[in-house]
């Protein structure tokens, strides 16, 4: 997504790294445009000069389909190496069509995260029966839909050890956090290296809390209110209840950080459901108002999906789950159906806190987030 690349983007200008972005104007958040190709190449007097600019430039960033849809840059410049992060997420046809330009490649991905969206049914992008047989035991392709990465990855498990590996220093989360995840999918294999990892959370320099939710959020770093649906709840999509608490929340945490707030780094907010994410943003934007907080418009809303490969030091999810139905929806389990990894990404957002929010009786009844529950000390 051009989400995840706007974050390598700001690892390479915190590492002095020079780069070219790849891709749109309005997919490219504002302090990387100037990185964009036209622009690098805007004060260019001729093409000797465009030439010797786009050759000259190491590292070139963006999408698979941006760098997919300029072959001219391949025709231009000679790559060396093609790195693939979030590569679980990318079907085969369009990681072949850009690994063939490269003569080596680095796969980095998580196949216990979220897939690509597939709009076919699992039946329709099946290998067909005839070929099933030869393709499956040779090259270990059996249905489209997954991702080379997936494939490829179950190979070298199977034939080739010295071609892969387990990047099992985890730097993004707090141990309390990881722990959510770490055993129940991840084997316990997950290692938090770093002091902070371990620290306790404290905020002294934070206003006093007017209310015990506030408290919670003070001084708590995992933390499950249980919501019901309200009569205002006209849709099954959506929970007046969750949006309040969510922007409630939202604007302490803001007034906590201060100065140093900053929506891009600071704080998202996760929903299930497009019509709860509207519903959020409306509530901020009045709180916004209400208590002075203009940095309020600029949370980052929206579903799970969006969310993969970023990352914030507080994360609020609103599960917006009234009937058991929902949870069909709610869940994407792997074919081992061992690892949700709808909610194994949305767990593992969050930098130092994670605030939840759902009903407790309909969540209990889907095996990963009862699990989920117990680890929060829900109902013990």
């Amino acid at each position: 997504t051009n989400r995840a690349v706007d974050e390598i983007c700001e690892q390479l200008v915190a590492a002095g790294l020079p780069f070219i972005r790849v891709g749109s104007r309005l997919g490219t958040s504002a302090q990387y445009r100037p990185y964009l190709l036209d622009n690098m190449i805007r004060d260019c007097p001729n093409r000797q000069t465009v030439r010797a600019r786009l050759t000259g430039c190491p590292f070139y960033v963006g999408t698979v389909a941006s760098l997919l849809g300029k072959p001219e840059l391949f025709l231009l410049k000679q790559f060396d190496l093609a790195v693939i992060d979030e590569a679980s997420q990318v079907l085969e046809g369009p990681m072949l069509a850009l690994l063939a330009k490269v003569p080596k490649f680095i796969l980095i991905g998580d196949h216990r995260q979220l897939p690509a969206v597939v709009t076919q049914e699992p039946e329709a992008s099946a290998i067909a029966p005839a070929a099933a047989g030869l393709l499956r035991q040779e090259l270990g392709l059996s249905n489209l839909r997954n991702s080379y990465f997936e494939r490829l990855f179950k190979r070298a498990e199977a034939h080739w050890p010295h071609a892969h590996g387990t990047l099992a220093d985890h730097y993004r989360m707090h141990a309390d956090l990881v722990a959510l995840v770490n055993d129940d999918f991840y084997e316990g294999l997950l290692r938090c290296p770093m002091l902070w990892q371990h620290e306790p959370l404290s905020r002294p320099d934070w206003p006093a809390p007017a209310d015990a939710f506030q408290q919670r959020i003070q001084s708590e770093r995992l933390i499950f209110v249980p919501t019901r649906r309200q009569p205002e709840d006209l849709s099954m999509k959506e929970s007046a209840q969750e949006a309040e608490l969510a922007a409630r929340a939202a604007a302490y945490v803001a007034q906590g950080y201060g100065r140093s707030f900053n929506p891009e780094s600071t704080l998202g907010i996760i929903a299930s459901y497009r019509n709860q994410a509207a519903r959020i943003r409306a509530r901020l934007a009045q709180l916004a108002i209400e208590l002075d907080l203009p940095g309020l418009l600029h949370i980052s809303v929206d579903t799970v999906e969006r969310y993969q490969g970023s990352q914030r030091e507080v994360i609020i999810v609103s599960f917006c789950c009234h009937q058991e139905h929902q949870l069909e929806l709610m869940v994407s389990p792997d074919e081992t159906g061992q690892v949700d990894r709808k909610l194994n990404v949305a767990l593992t957002r969050a930098r130092q806190q994670l605030i939840l929010l759902g009903n407790e009786e309909i969540l209990r009844r889907a095996p990963h987030h009862a699990a989920l529950l117990r680890r929060c000390g829900v109902g013990q």
